[in-house]
């Protein structure tokens, strides 16, 4: 039975674009038995140029790609950082919210966290499969 994968990264270093490739790789051979259902990632085009060049690796790749600014959308709810030791702030449900409506049509079976930058809430975590 094939997998559907979920792939969650903010996609700005080499580690995390190193893992998807190898997955994908993987995928590719025939030695992994599943499928990438998308790739989300915390940023959009324009915003950081090593992300934009991963955007490229999984466009090419065929794989749907889905993408919403956390900073961006911090900003316009008019919200804070997140920190340490700190409960998160109240725009992370409202993210976490939209990241649900934007990633569950693609019915992934497990989501990857790969090098994904955010915490993500209890609600999230308790309605997503994640690793």
């Amino acid at each position: 039975m094939t997998l559907r994968v979920g792939w969650y990264t903010t996609g700005r270093g080499a580690g995390s674009r190193g893992m998807f490739e190898a997955v994908r790789d993987a995928i590719g051979a025939g030695t992994l038995d599943a499928t990438f259902a998308f790739v989300f990632c915390n940023r959009e085009p324009g915003e950081d140029a090593t992300t934009d060049a991963f955007f490229e690796v999984v466009r090419a790749s065929g794989i749907p790609l889905v993408t919403l600014s956390s900073v961006r959308f911090r900003k316009e709810h008019g919200g804070s950082r997140s920190k340490p030791g700190e409960p998160l702030p109240e725009w992370r449900e409202a993210f976490d919210a939209e990241v649900a409506r934007l990633v569950d049509p693609h019915d992934a079976e497990i989501g990857v966290l790969a090098g994904y930058m955010l915490i993500f809430t209890a609600s999230f975590v308790r309605t997503h499969r994640l690793l």
